[in-house]
């Protein structure tokens, strides 16, 4: 089981406390709320960003990710993604019909994969889509020599580890930290008119 954890705080509390030195205890109210706006960016923008990237669908990002949000004792809002590594034939697969389904004139030389929406399919050698025995799921198999058996399932990366993805996780905290900038003008503002 894969994880990926994103914390999110207030960097310059001290900031924030002379902003509201009028009012000190409204402090933590207006950072847990500034965290807690963040952290649902957090999961929009790891769920959009990983999407954008890989063959993944919108519901098994969101499935996989969870929100711990900031409170009045922990001022840390915390995103935790978990995941086990996916099944290939999750992504993109062709053809994706069980090989003993196909006609010997359609049946490909090879079978192709794309994990990631950059670079197109690739070739896969030995390896094809068949139906498991157990439950009747499609999975991508490999023979491992020559012989008929054993096969493997084979499988690609974890929502965590998409998620984990450099190029990912920059555009997340760059988004991430735009927000919770803005959200804490705007309590900050809000504290300050309930006065």
């Amino acid at each position: 089981m894969g994880r990926f954890i994103f914390d999110i705080k207030v960097e310059d509390m001290a900031r924030l406390e002379h902003a509201l030195e009028r009012v000190p205890e409204k402090v933590p109210i207006v950072a847990l709320r500034a965290l807690n706006r963040a952290a649902d960016k957090a999961k929009t923008e790891m769920s959009r960003e990983a999407r954008k990237r890989y063959y993944i669908r919108y519901g098994d990002v969101q499935d996989a990710i969870k929100i711990y949000p900031a409170n009045s004792n922990d001022l840390t809002a915390t995103v935790i993604v978990k995941g086990r590594r996916r099944e290939l034939v999750n992504f993109r697969v062709e053809p994706r019909i069980p090989i003993h389904r196909l006609s010997k004139e359609s049946k490909p030389k090879v079978l192709r994969v794309a994990v990631k929406k950059t670079g197109g399919l690739k070739d896969f050698p030995n390896a094809f889509v068949a139906i498991g025995s157990r439950a009747g799921k499609l999975h991508v198999l490999r023979r491992v020599g020559k012989s008929r058996y054993p096969l493997h399932i084979k499988y690609g990366p974890s929502v965590p580890q998409m998620i984990g993805n450099e190029e990912v996780i920059t555009v997340v905290e760059e988004k991430v930290q735009e927000t919770l900038d803005k959200r804490l003008e705007h309590e900050i503002k809000r504290a300050l008119e309930e006065v």
